[in-house]
């Protein structure tokens, strides 16, 4: 089954960049993270374009804005995220976009969006994060 999803991926890409699109592609899983520590969740544009000079948002579910803007080389952050994400800009122009959560928190926890925006062509993908309390690891392990 998973060569079929594969040849359905291939083909989607090859429609897309003879046309000039592209498609962002997000992990099939959620995402785990350990409340208090620092968690990635990204996303991957296809075919591997830089993002550099793209609008990149990643927005999460409830709130009123995004949690990370990155637009014109500049960075904006959710207050309830200020100074705690990057956006990983070295990953940029190999179309991989990371964004890095620091100090995690249960309210960190939901489904986050990948958007990114050319100004000719637009995608987006979703991200789930699930944050799990340390004690809560500790009676899984027992």
């Amino acid at each position: 089954m998973k060569a079929v999803h594969h040849i359905v991926l291939l083909l989607l890409v090859i429609l897309h960049s003879v046309h000039g699109k592209f498609l962002i592609l997000g992990p099939d899983e959620p995402v785990l993270a350990i409340a208090g520590e620092d968690v990635r969740l990204e996303c991957q544009l296809v075919p591997d374009l830089s993002v550099s000079n793209m609008e990149v948002q990643w927005l999460k579910s409830g709130l009123d804005s995004p949690v990370h803007v990155y637009r014109n080389g500049e960075d904006a952050q959710h207050r309830d995220y200020r100074g705690r994400t990057e956006l990983l800009k070295h990953e940029l122009t190999k179309g991989t976009i990371i964004l890095l959560i620091k100090n995690t928190t249960v309210f960190d926890g939901g489904k986050y969006t990948c958007f990114v925006d050319d100004r000719t062509n637009s995608g987006e993908t979703a991200v789930t994060l699930k944050v799990i309390v340390g004690n809560t690891i500790n009676k899984l392990k027992s």
